[in-house]
């Protein structure tokens, strides 16, 4: 059979089913996606945990009204979803316009989710992407944000089906460190069958032989030990590794900073516990704990996600992360994941065991022109409302009178 014309190709594609968009709010109606929403990302080989559909439900039922889902079904199978673009909803001051805005990004933040973007059956992506744009772009807000997104196809298509005349896309770049560190890229490694290939295969000569080296002179000889946590000893384990990462930054133990810090792990933690996802890891010099290491584990997709590491080396520098990085990597092959991924950050260390460069991207539209019915979403109005009255106890009562003026045109 020949090949069809661009004009035939162009044709068939406007004749093709077009996905029917439903917008949810209530998390009542969530629940009752599971079945679809599994089923979705089964066949979706781009699927990653954070956007399973139990990873978000703890983060979406615990802030309602602070997120919206689009849906797209089937037109000729309604009950099947092709799919879902989950997203955050953010009240923001704006100092220009003196008014409140909605700003969206990617619901997956409501649990500090390591990875973001959407669900979406292979077959139906041509036509997902801009039936998805065209449902969001309905809905009030200024600004929307994706950071951390995996698939650059996706990423891609899905912004350009915006209206350059009435959004402006920019791409961004994003680093930590000074600049030092490029937080969109995502060092990985494929695993392989055993863990002396890997050893023998991935990182160079003489980081093989530091890691051979290290185990014998600590581990081997006893002085230290390597324990994995189970849920006799889950708090302990949780607690060692928040507070070597917190004392590595270099925060007080105790302050208010090293507490809001250790938070947002500390629930992560918790929630991966709780859902059979997390292998935590402390290395113990005695009594003390020496190192620890977090993984957040995609079981569908064969997946180990390094999610947190806490080092106090003493007079070992380098050494806790010569066992704790080698060692996890040996559990994963033998517990048959095939994918060890480093998280954000193109630190060289990462590299040092073999990892390989994958790009994220990370991209932000903004309305060109937003009418101030455009501007905040009604489901914000509790927010917004909460920051009000943040505005009175500061005593700015005239943005507390703007912002009130704005919402009675809402109520």
């Amino acid at each position: 059979m020949l090949d069809q014309s661009p004009v035939t190709q162009d044709a068939a594609a406007r004749s093709a089913p077009q996905p029917v968009v439903d917008v949810i709010d209530a998390y009542e109606a969530f629940e009752a996606l599971r079945p679809a929403w599994n089923a979705l990302f089964a066949r979706d080989p781009e699927a990653t945990l954070f956007l399973s559909w139990a990873w978000l439900a703890e983060g979406l039922s615990e802030n309602p009204r602070r997120w919206r889902i689009f849906v797209a079904r089937n037109p000729h199978q309604l009950s099947q979803i092709v799919a879902v673009l989950p997203l955050r909803l953010r009240v923001h001051w704006s100092r220009e316009r003196e008014e409140f805005t909605t700003e969206c990004d990617a619901a997956g933040r409501l649990l500090h989710s390591l990875w973001t973007g959407l669900l979406c059956d292979p077959d139906w992506e041509e036509a997902a992407m801009p039936a998805l744009a065209r449902a969001v772009a309905q809905t009030p807000w200024t600004e929307l944000s994706l950071r951390y997104v995996r698939s650059t196809r996706r990423a891609e298509a899905f912004a350009a089906a915006f209206d350059p005349a009435e959004f402006r896309l920019s791409w961004k770049t994003y680093t930590v460190n000074a600049g030092a560190t490029d937080n969109l890229v995502a060092p990985r490694l494929v695993l392989p069958l055993s863990f002396e290939t890997w050893l023998q295969t991935a990182p160079s000569r003489g980081v093989q032989d530091l890691i051979r080296r290290t185990r014998r002179r600590y581990l081997d000889s006893g002085r230290w030990t390597l324990t994995r946590s189970d849920a006799d000893t889950h708090e302990r384990d949780r607690e060692a590794l928040l507070a070597l990462w917190v004392a590595e930054r270099g925060v007080k133990s105790g302050s208010d900073e090293a507490q809001a810090l250790a938070e947002g792990f500390r629930s992560r933690l918790d929630l991966a516990r709780r859902l059979g996802c997390l292998d935590l890891s402390v290395l113990w010099d005695g009594d003390t704990p020496v190192g620890a290491v977090a993984h957040l584990l995609d079981h569908d997709m064969d997946r180990m996600h390094l999610l947190l590491m806490g080092r106090d080396p003493g007079d070992a520098p380098g050494a806790p992360e010569l066992i704790l990085i080698p060692e996890s990597i040996r559990w994963g092959i033998d517990q048959g994941f095939d994918r060890y991924e480093f998280g954000a950050g193109d630190q060289p260390w990462k590299f040092a065991f073999g990892a390989q460069r994958r790009e994220m991207r990370y991209f932000a539209l903004r309305r060109r022109a937003a009418p101030r019915a455009f501007a905040l979403d009604r489901l914000c109005l509790p927010d917004a409302v909460e920051r009000v009255a943040e505005m009175v106890r500061m005593g700015k009562t005239e943005r507390a009178q703007q912002g009130l003026d704005q919402l009675k045109q809402l109520v």
